[in-house]
């Protein structure tokens, strides 16, 4: 019988490396397809939904800066971000906690303000400084 002699192991591991290594590419070069940001993800906009973006539903106007348990009031340092809010003077305003964002006390503003310093009513809750101070939703 003339059988082929069997080929040494190494040969045989480079052939079956170099096979794997032709499956391996041309497998990855079909799964990237140009335009498609990544595998598995259609790059149609037929297939994305529009994201909506919505205005929250508080104004932060500041943080509670100082707060007096004795006499019932506060004081609000105004962010240097936003322009003082007109008409503040007397409006109702909420101090919540920065992380859970759970109000912590309810206040009116009052007449005194110093630069961006504003006094505040105390009027239920207890704010601590830090918290912030929004303009609650409108009606």
């Amino acid at each position: 019988m003339n059988a082929l002699p069997p080929l040494p192991v190494r040969t045989a591991a480079k052939v079956l490396l170099a096979w794997l290594a032709v499956a391996a590419l041309s497998a990855c070069g079909s799964s990237f397809k140009r335009g498609s940001e990544r595998p598995g993800i259609p790059s149609s906009s037929a297939t994305r939904q529009a994201t909506t973006y919505l205005a929250p539903e508080h104004r932060e106007i500041g943080r509670i800066l100082f707060y007096d348990a004795a006499a019932q009031t506060a004081l609000i340092e105004i962010s240097p971000f936003i322009p003082f809010p007109p008409g503040l003077i007397g409006r109702a305003l909420i101090a919540r906690h920065p992380d859970t964002l759970a109000p912590s006390a309810r206040l009116v503003a009052s007449g005194r303000r110093s630069g961006s310093i504003l006094g505040a009513y105390v009027m239920d809750g207890t704010p601590a400084p830090g918290h912030e101070v929004v303009l609650p939703p409108a009606p």
